[in-house]
């Protein structure tokens, strides 16, 4: 069974998804895991700037978008659906 790295604002309700290959590897960080399964949420800020922006340079698709997502909504929280 496949997930996805879910995420959504701190103050929000709903939810929406980053790409597979964020979920390998900031899966491996925040739970030590290779993604396939799920876990307790993590809620990430500016705190996390530095390591999306070596992803960033690695070419990992989607840290941008999610430093964009945690500069626009100041925490986003993070898991597996």
């Amino acid at each position: 069974m496949s997930s996805s790295l879910c995420w959504k604002p701190v103050v929000r309700n709903d939810e929406e998804t980053l790409p597979d290959e964020l979920k390998r590897v900031i899966s491996k960080k925040l739970w030590g895991t290779d993604g396939s399964c799920g876990g307790e949420s993590v809620v990430v800020g500016s705190e996390i700037f530095g390591y999306l922006a070596g992803l960033m340079d690695s070419g990992i698709d989607g840290a941008d978008e999610l430093i964009e997502l945690i500069s626009t909504h100041g925490q986003v929280e993070l898991w597996h659906g």
